[in-house]
């Protein structure tokens, strides 16, 4: 069977807070990250088309501010599974390109 993803995708779980433009910050957990986006792991997941901002917290000190939109959600209202949503990046900072192919290297 064919791989359908474009680009490498790499595990890593890290704290996020995202919005959407008009709304309260959320929080939820990274769990696929690509240099063209990231999967949010939430409960409250945007719907489609929704433009995101996100800022990625890479350590204590460090957080990457970036900007999206939702490619595809997923919400089944079970408590095990893996509800969230993926997050085509529109703005990719170089200390995010940077954070990714290290990422790449492990």
């Amino acid at each position: 069977m064919a791989n359908k993803r474009s680009e490498q995708r790499k595990i890593k779980r890290l704290e996020i807070t995202y919005s959407a433009y008009t709304d309260d910050a959320l929080r939820g957990i990274s769990s696929n990250i690509s240099t063209s986006g990231v999967f949010i792991r939430t409960k409250k997941p945007f719907k489609p088309g929704t433009p995101v901002n996100i800022s990625l917290e890479i350590n204590v000190n460090n957080k990457i501010e970036l900007s999206g939109i939702t490619a595809w959600s997923v919400k089944t209202g079970r408590i095990n599974h893996r509800d969230g949503m993926g997050v085509r990046l529109i703005t990719t900072p170089q200390m995010y390109n940077d954070f990714v192919n290290e990422l790449y290297k492990n």
